[in-house]
């Protein structure tokens, strides 16, 4: 809204730069749910009535791929090189290029390689249907946790973080542009620190 106003007085349309007295809004910050990898393990562990689901939920949490290209992916995008695989894929949301190494738990989901064109996770569509049996398969495990796909990308990041990954590196494996971006996760990690510590609050 500021831009505009600003173009609009630099093209004269309006006589007074009325954006330059606006504040702007500071955004709150949202809550980032996440599976703790004992709630990953489990639920590797449980069925679920959308296998294709399970499967590609499992590869955004050891990709951190967001859904919008966990669902685009195509096995064209997918590279082996010797003992590495990779997937090469623009990013829907940014419209940037990435490149992102995947590892075993990530190419475990994967499937029979198909033809080129072929997505990966053919059939995989978003809608109600879709949500409930994600929120089924979740209740099933006994996680009271509000888990939606995107959940899985939270998950790749603080698990990294907690296995003590550097968050530049983080960044850059989430496809953030900026690292305030990845910052928010650093401060899920600082309040596990704060109640894993709380556990010797035992009486003396």
């Amino acid at each position: 809204m500021k831009a505009a106003l600003n173009a609009a007085f630099d093209e004269k349309l309006i006589d007074v730069k009325i954006a330059s007295r606006v504040k702007g809004l500071k955004p709150e910050d949202t809550k980032r749910e996440f599976l703790t990898e004992e709630e990953v393990m489990q639920l590797l562990k449980t069925p679920c009535t959308y296998p294709l689901l399970k499967q590609a939920f499992f590869f955004s949490v050891f990709s951190g791929l967001r859904w919008s290209d966990v669902v685009n992916v195509r096995w064209i995008d997918v590279q082996v090189t010797g003992d590495r695989t990779f997937i090469h894929y623009r990013q829907e949301k940014t419209k940037h290029a990435e490149t992102v190494d995947l590892n075993n738990n990530a190419i475990a989901q994967l499937g029979k390689r198909m033809a080129d064109d072929q997505r990966v996770f053919k059939g995989l569509r978003y809608s109600a249907w879709t949500n409930l049996k994600l929120a089924q398969w979740v209740m099933a495990v006994g996680i009271k946790k509000h888990i939606i796909f995107h959940c899985a990308r939270h998950t790749f990041a603080t698990l990294l973080l907690t296995k003590d990954i550097d968050i530049y590196t983080v960044s850059k494996l989430l496809g953030h542009r900026e690292l305030k971006t990845t910052q928010i996760y650093g401060k899920v990690i600082d309040q596990r620190k704060n109640q894993a510590v709380k556990v010797l609050d035992f009486a003396l």
